[in-house]
């Protein structure tokens, strides 16, 4: 069984472009053990993006290092770190006719010498992949013509076959509806607890974070604002703080868990007299 390896980030920088006035990420500290499972929080622009691309190091730090367990990305070769390293975007586009298990095999790529097919070994693995994501009976479907949500899934199944060590996540479920979400965060959380796979999520809904990772870092104009466990970090002052915006945070009903609810500034429903649907009006006219 794989096993996750730790992501540390040491006092990281980043600016677009890099003599820009305001960096995107500030002096950003972050240790990720092996196997652990930490849900990216904050406002559009706050840097979760740019931490998974300095992480992956599609992007290279002004100031700071990143390392994979003890080796600095910045020295490792791409190809070295694609095959510890996977990642789930949140688009994916096939402009091919792929079938869903030929989407799949490209997460072999990194193994793969040039101009050498694959092996058995190599498609062992995709079919392990399709299984572990419930793909089987899909797999000589083509990808095109599948759902949002079984799309996501295959991407994945295509992260799962690089039998990565790092998993990093970009806004996984941002386009899927709540089965979607739960079906594809369930995946994931699978193999994390099956195989150990580290894993780092860019997430949008805080609900669903704090539902699926036990540790969540909330992000505040590119800086570390919270570090914790859902109920450290969850916090109705906190989120007000960050992202400008009076909540409340109740227990979840079934888990416990930290549950944000929104609250319309004026008190009462967006759509008009703050009567519950379908209540008629009994006040007296005239």
């Amino acid at each position: 069984m794989p096993v996750g390896t730790g992501v540390r980030i040491c006092g990281v920088s980043f600016a677009y472009p890099p003599q820009a006035r305001r960096a995107v990420l500030e002096d950003v500290s972050l240790d990720v053990g092996p196997g652990e499972m930490v849900a990216l929080l904050g406002p559009n622009g706050s840097g979760k993006t740019t931490l998974l691309r300095v992480i992956l190091g599609l992007l290279r730090p002004q100031q700071g290092e990143v390392f994979l367990d003890s080796h600095r990305v910045a020295a490792v070769p791409r190809r070295r770190i694609a095959q510890q390293v996977a990642v789930v975007p949140q688009q994916f586009h096939m402009p091919f006719a792929f079938t869903v298990e030929e989407v799949v095999m490209l997460g072999r790529t990194p193994h793969l010498r040039p101009l050498v097919e694959e092996g058995p070994a190599d498609r062992d693995a995709v079919r392990a992949a399709l299984d572990l994501a419930g793909l089987a009976p899909l797999a000589g479907r083509p990808f095109n013509e599948l759902s949002g949500g079984e799309r996501q899934r295959v991407i994945v199944a295509l992260a799962l076959a690089q039998e990565p060590r790092v998993l990093l996540l970009d806004e996984p479920v941002a386009h899927l509806d709540i089965h979607q979400q739960v079906e594809v965060l369930e995946l994931v959380s699978r193999l994390n607890r099956e195989r150990g796979v580290t894993v780092v999520a860019a997430m949008h809904d805080l609900n669903l974070a704090s539902l699926y990772f036990r540790r969540l870092l909330l992000l505040r104009r590119g800086r570390v604002f919270a570090d914790g466990e859902p109920g450290q970090v969850i916090t109705a002052d906190n989120l007000e703080q960050v992202f400008g915006a009076r909540v409340e945070v109740v227990p979840h009903p079934t888990a416990g868990v930290p549950y944000v609810v929104m609250m319309p500034r004026n008190g009462t429903p967006g759509w008009g007299d703050g009567l519950a649907p379908g209540r008629q009006n009994t006040a007296p006219v005239g």
